[in-house]
């Protein structure tokens, strides 16, 4: 199935959004703590394939980006 084209500006929110959300997920948890907990740990690398699912379309789809000044 190709992928869809989102701009550039959703990619950018998603990218926000789920580093967002993985720092609520670690927020106030000692390592052990947060290694130890399984909805913590899967929660928490969850949120890193997103984040980096959503940063790897920006390269694809929009090469020129560094040079857009955005």
């Amino acid at each position: 199935m190709p992928s869809r084209k989102r701009s550039l500006e959703a990619l950018i929110e998603d990218v926000e959004k789920w580093i967002g959300v993985g720092q609520e997920v670690v927020d106030g948890a000692s390592f052990d703590t947060f290694s130890d907990t399984d909805l913590s740990f899967h929660a928490g690398s969850w949120c890193i394939v997103c984040v980096g699912e959503a940063a790897g379309q920006i390269p694809k789809h929009y090469p020129d980006f560094p040079d857009q000044g955005l």
